[in-house]
């Protein structure tokens, strides 16, 4: 049977959009195309449907 671990992380905030200052909400998680332990994060704004991405380092999991 596969155990699931669940832990807290420190997740950045979704931004405001730069269009309107209204919420986003993040509707895409992938790695950088070119830059190693980077992520893309893509967030769409909840009133205008701008879309923006972001980039973040990528956390690595230390466990045992």
């Amino acid at each position: 049977m596969t155990q699931i671990l669940m832990h807290q992380t420190e997740e950045p905030a979704s931004p405001v959009c730069e269009k309107c200052g209204a919420w986003t909400r993040l509707v895409g998680l992938e790695p950088h195309p070119s830059e190693d332990a980077t992520d893309l994060l893509t967030h769409v704004c909840i009133a205008c449907d701008w879309v923006q991405t972001t980039t973040i380092a990528r956390r690595t999991v230390n466990g045992g």
